[in-house]
C-alpha cells in the first residue's frame, strides 16, 4: 500500500526541518513528501545554501501565493498530486513522538473498511504550561475511539471534531466525498469529517499515534484564530450550536485555567492572557455578520479568506442574463416597448 505525506506550509523554520527527518524515518516509510507551500520566499530563505533537498529525492515542493490559499481549496490541490492508496496531511511544526505514527494511523483503515479518515493525539509544546495541556487533554484524550453516525447524538459536535495537524485518509473514499469544501476559513477537517460520517463512513481518534504541535506563529494571533475557527461554526448551522460550543469551551478554559496554578507564575500569566484572548475572539467571531469589511479584515487570521469572500458573494450576485451593473429599473425600461425616435433625413 503507497502513502504520501503532504505538509502545508507557511515561512517553514528549522522545526520544519525537523518534522521532515522524523516522517521520513517511521517504521512504515512514505513514498512521497510532498510540500505544498503558501509564499515562495519564504521557504526559500530557509533552505538557502543548504542540501536538504538534495539529501531527500522523495521531497517535492509545490508553491502558491497568499492571495491563492484558502484552508480547503489548497489542500484538495495538493491531495490530486498524489495517487498513493493513502495520503496524510501534516501542518509544519507538527513533531511524531513515536516511530510508529504512521503505523498506528493506518490500523483503523485496516481493521473496517468504513474508516475513511484517521486523526493523531496531539500534546502542545509545553509553552504555556498546565493550563494548555488541560485543553489539549480536552480533545485529544487518552482513549482512541472509532466515530460513526451512532455517535452523533451522545457525543454532539464532537462527533465531527479532528484535526488536519496530522491525519491520514483513504485516498479513494476521500475522492468520493469530494475532499475538502472549497473557500473555508478554517475546520475544512471538521466539515470533512461531518461529511463523511453523515454518509455512512467513520473517523478514527488514535490516541497511540502521539505528536507534538508547535507553535509556529503563522497561525495567527490566538483572539484571530479563535475568530476564525467561531465563523466557521456559524456558517454551518446544520451541524453546529455555536452557543453550546461557546459554553463548553468556557467551561473548559475555567478548568485549564485553575489547572495553569501549577505552572510556575510567568508561565501561568501568559497562558491567563492567550486564554482570555481565545474567548474574546470566540465572542466576536460568533457575531461576525454584524461586522463591516474593515473589521473583518482587522479581526481575522485570514484576511485572504474575507477577500475571496467578496469576489464570491459579487459573482453570485450578478445575473448573467441581465448583464452587469445594471439595476431593475434600468432592465424595466431596456425590456419594455422600443422608444420610437426621430428619424434624421
Amino acid at each position: 500500500m503507497s502513502i504520501d505525506l503532504i505538509i502545508m506550509t507557511y515561512k517553514p523554520d528549522k522545526t520544519f526541518l525537523r518534522q521532515v527527518e522524523e516522517m521520513v524515518s517511521q517504521t512504515v516509510p512514505v513514498d512521497r513528501v510532498i510540500i505544498f507551500n503558501k509564499e515562495e520566499k519564504y521557504f526559500d530563505r530557509l533552505l538557502f545554501t543548504t542540501k536538504f533537498m538534495d539529501e531527500h529525492k522523495n521531497l517535492e515542493v509545490h508553491h502558491q501565493s497568499a492571495r491563492e490559499y484558502d484552508c480547503g481549496k489548497s489542500r484538495n490541490m495538493a491531495a490530486k498530486l498524489s495517487s498513493a492508496d493513502y495520503i496524510i496531511f501534516m501542518d509544519q511544526g507538527v513533531i511524531p513522538q513515536v516511530k510508529d505514527l504512521i503505523s498506528e494511523l493506518q490500523k483503523p483503515f485496516l481493521k473496517d473498511d468504513k474508516v475513511c479518515m484517521s486523526y493523531a493525539r496531539l500534546i502542545p509544546e509545553g509553552e504555556l504550561g498546565e493550563g494548555e495541556k488541560h485543553i489539549y487533554s480536552h480533545f485529544f484524550s487518552e482513549e482512541s475511539v472509532i466515530k460513526s453516525s451512532k455517535d452523533e447524538e451522545t457525543m454532539g459536535w464532537k462527533a465531527y471534531f479532528a484535526s488536519n495537524a496530522c491525519a491520514m485518509y483513504k485516498r479513494d473514499t476521500f475522492s468520493e466525498l469530494g475532499g475538502f469544501l472549497n473557500h473555508v476559513i478554517c475546520n475544512e477537517d471538521m466539515l470533512f469529517a461531518a461529511k463523511a460520517i453523515k454518509e455512512g463512513y467513520k473517523v478514527a481518534y488514535v490516541s497511540e499515534a502521539v505528536a507534538i504541535k508547535n507553535s509556529s506563529g503563522n497561525e495567527g494571533t490566538p483572539f484571530g484564530f479563535s475568530f476564525d475557527f467561531a465563523v466557521s461554526l456559524v456558517k454551518h448551522p446544520e451541524l453546529f450550536n455555536v452557543e453550546e460550543i461557546f459554553a463548553e469551551l468556557k467551561r473548559c478554559t475555567k478548568n485549564a485555567l485553575a489547572a495553569s496554578k501549577r505552572s510556575d507564575s510567568l508561565t501561568a500569566r501568559k497562558f491567563k492572557s492567550v486564554a482570555s484572548e481565545r474567548i474574546k475572539g470566540f465572542k466576536k467571531g460568533r457575531a461576525f455578520r454584524h461586522l463591516n469589511r474593515s473589521k473583518l479584515h482587522k479581526l481575522s487570521a485570514n484576511r485572504e479568506y474575507w477577500r475571496a469572500d467578496e469576489l464570491l458573494r459579487d459573482r453570485s450576485a450578478v445575473d448573467s442574463r441581465q448583464g452587469y451593473g445594471r439595476s431593475e429599473e434600468e432592465m424595466k425600461m431596456l425590456q419594455g416597448n422600443k422608444i420610437k425616435t426621430h428619424k434624421w433625413e
